[in-house]
This record gives C-alpha cells, sequence and structure tokens, in this order.
C-alpha cells in the first residue's frame, strides 16, 4: 500500500456525523493547496454557495466538497452562514465519496482481494497460487472473463498487497506468487494457534496408535507445506504396529467382553511371526504387534463395509479357534453378510476358498489357519 494523506487526531475522540456533498468545487491545484493550509481565511467560492451549507432537522450536514487538480483528496465544509470552513471534515479519497457504486465496487474488490490473498496463504504450494475468474464470480458475482478492465484492476490491488511478489493474468485465472518470509511467518503463527503446553503433549507414535484423526497435518516452522498423519501413521505403523493393549481395547470396541478373543488373536500373531522370520532368516520379518495392526485395519473395514454384527462375528473366530490370515477376512465377511456361519469359515480357508491377495512379503507364509 502506497502512502496516503490523513489526519492523525493526538489522542483521538472520533464523533461520527452523516453528511451529504451538495455540490463540488473542483480548484487548482496551487489553490486547493493554499486552502488546505488555511481553511479558515476568507473564501469566494464558499460566500457563493452559503445557502446550500446547513445542518437538517435529522442532523445530516449538507456541505460543499473542495477538491483539487491532481488530487484525490478533498474536503467537506460546512460554513454554518459563513463565509470560510466553519465545520469541515477531510476525505482520503473524494471520488469514493461522491459515487456510492464506486465506493461500494471498492469495498467488494477489497474483500475479495483479502480473502483470496488469506486462503493462497493457508493453502499455497511452493509459494505459488492460482485464483480462477470462475471462483471469483461464484463468490462474488463479478464477472472478470470479458471485462479487462477489472481484470488489471483486481491484479493491481492484489500486487499491492505486501504478502505478493507478483502476480499476473493467465488465460482464465490470477496467478499469484508470495514472499517466502510470508508464507513462513503463516505457518508460525498456525503453529502457535494449535500448540499445547508442554504438559498436554503426546508422542507422535502414542497418538497414532490411539487413532488420531485422518485429517490431522504434521508441520514444521522452516518448512512449507503440511504433512498428512495418515501418511506417517501407515509407516509407523508397518515398522512398529500395534501394541496388544491397544488391540484388545480397539476390539473391545468392535465387540464387547471380547478379552478371550483378543488374547487368541495375539498367540495367532506371534506364530504368525514366527512362520514370518522361518523364510529369510536375514531379513528382518514382521512382529506379532504388525500383525496385530493388520488384523485391526481389515476388522475397521469390515465394519465400516457390513455393520457391527459382521465385525463382531469376525472377531469371534477366535473363540472358534479358528483365526485367519489378514488377507482371508475380506472374503470371510462377505460369506457371513450373506448369511453364513461362523463355522463355515475355518472349512474354507483349508479349502482355499478364502485366498485374497496377500500382503507384500508374505508368500513364503505357510497357508494355513489356526
Amino acid at each position: 500500500m502506497n502512502p496516503t494523506n490523513v489526519i492523525m487526531e493526538h489522542k483521538p475522540c472520533f464523533k461520527l456525523c452523516q453528511t451529504k456533498a451538495e455540490k463540488t468545487i473542483r480548484l487548482s491545484e496551487r489553490e486547493f493547496e493554499r486552502f488546505l493550509q488555511s481553511p479558515m481565511e476568507y473564501h469566494d467560492y464558499i460566500k457563493g454557495n452559503v445557502n446550500l451549507m446547513r445542518q437538517d432537522e435529522s442532523g445530516v450536514y449538507h456541505c460543499l466538497l473542495v477538491t483539487g487538480e491532481n488530487h484525490r483528496d478533498g474536503v467537506l465544509v460546512e460554513a454554518d452562514g459563513y463565509d470560510y470552513a466553519r465545520y469541515a471534515s477531510y476525505v482520503p479519497d473524494a471520488a469514493a465519496f461522491l459515487y456510492d457504486s464506486l465506493s461500494e465496487m471498492g469495498y467488494r474488490l477489497a474483500l475479495l482481494v483479502e480473502q483470496f490473498i488469506t486462503k493462497g496463504l493457508d493453502n499455497e504450494q511452493e509459494g505459488y497460487w492460482e485464483v480462477s475468474f470462475e471462483e471469483i464470480r461464484e463468490q462474488s458475482g463479478l464477472e472478470l472473463g470479458e471485462n479487462p478492465f477489472l481484470q488489471e484492476l483486481m491484479a493491481d490491488m492484489i500486487a499491492e498487497r505486501p504478502e505478493v511478489v507478483e502476480v499476473c493474468i493467465r488465460g482464465d485465472c490470477f496467478g499469484i506468487r508470495y514472499h517466502p518470509e510470508q508464507i513462513q511467518e503463516r505457518q508460525k503463527e498456525e503453529i502457535a494457534e494449535h500448540a499445547c503446553p508442554e504438559e498436554k503433549r503426546q508422542r507422535l507414535g502414542d497418538l497414532i496408535r490411539s487413532g488420531i484423526p485422518a485429517d490431522t497435518y504434521l508441520v514444521h516452522e522452516s518448512d512449507v507445506g503440511f504433512i498428512p498423519v495418515g501418511r506417517v501413521g501407515s509407516f509407523f505403523a508397518k515398522r512398529q504396529g500395534m501394541e496388544y493393549e491397544v488391540f484388545a481395547r480397539e476390539l473391545e470396541a468392535i465387540r464387547p467382553c471380547s478379552g478371550e478373543a483378543a488374547a487368541v488373536w495375539y498367540e495367532w500373531a506371534k506364530e504368525l511371526e514366527g512362520y514370518d522370520k522361518a523364510g529369510e532368516p536375514k531379513v528382518p520379518g514382521k512382529t506379532a504387534e504388525v500383525f496385530l495392526d493388520e488384523f485391526m485395519c481389515r476388522f475397521r473395514a469390515i465394519r465400516e463395509r457390513h455393520g457391527d454384527r459382521v465385525a463382531g462375528e469376525m472377531v469371534s473366530l477366535a473363540e472358534h479357534r479358528s483365526c485367519i490370515f489378514p488377507w482371508e477376512m475380506a472374503r470371510a465377511a462377505e460369506h457371513l453378510a450373506a448369511g453364513g456361519g461362523v463355522q463355515d469359515i475355518l472349512p474354507m480357508s483349508v479349502e482355499g476358498l478364502l485366498e485374497g491377495w496377500p500382503d507384500i512379503g508374505q508368500e513364503e507364509t505357510p497357508i494355513q489357519s489356526m
């Protein structure tokens, strides 16, 4: 924003009044600057228009608007019957004051620019952000596509923002490039806003194991962009797996009173750990905790797709000593959802009727069930 002429009051107390410009007096540049320096002096143009200036019964001041060549500003004058500016108010942008439609348009454009600049800082990629004319039309009703004047005007307004390095018009959108320090400052604000006291902080692993929301992101004040926790969670789960206590608690949420079932599923997971490590002794295999995590991922997916009944019956397989491989669980759930019985699952597994696509690295695991 360029420097603007305003009046700065010491310890101000603003009393707002309603005004209406009845006539505009346009002076030469020199005359207007002289008037600004000595508004209390006698002026012919004030004396000649005294009849236009008054305060009506509603308290509205009817004024002259005095402006000058090469000046955007002006002065509202209500002489109160005198030949000098007995009451006056400085107006930084006289044109916007004279035309309500221009003032309204300026307000709408300024509001739009503010919204899109803020949105861009929150969502930009590598310091660059695009705003389509269609998005602007949907949000404001302004049609920029066939209006080069409005395009240039809004581009100029965006370019005047301190956050922006440059802006260009690219066919049907604005391309905006931000100052890197502005992006970093914004991210620091985001971090500070979501920060919590030290005593309430948790380790990332604990958060992931306890079921952190999928729309949670990690940020670092020196980086650009956000990292979905889901991506980190997947990597963490593959390496660390799920602790038995967490598995048992989540199993309980799917099917109450599943403590015995949880213990049997864990026993089966430890057997699978032994099978997995037997194939390649030099290559670290999956741990029992990793298999618990895989079981739980399947239980969640089954519950979401088939409901609580089928998910609960799948959990109960452990009570029948019929635990199966993770990649068999989807077809087993389909069988139960279609009306099949829990007692059918183990024979189907033995016959290879539940075979799906095994996970990578599981090809050497023996095809058998518990």
